[in-house]
């Protein structure tokens, strides 16, 4: 499964912990030139708190 599946499904599902640590995984650039998955990303790390 892409990291672009599983950020959709976590965001489906509301799983803001799998987000986060798939988001991890990959290299920061990456993340910053995608605002699609930064805007997923982003939006878990408030909707849990900042973890």
């Amino acid at each position: 499964m892409s990291f672009l599946s599983e950020t959709a499904l976590g965001w489906t599902n509301r799983d803001y912990a799998t987000i986060i640590a798939v988001a991890r995984k990959i290299p920061d650039k990456i993340l910053q030139e995608d605002p699609k998955l930064l805007m997923w990303y982003d939006q878990a790390v408030t909707r849990t708190g900042g973890q």
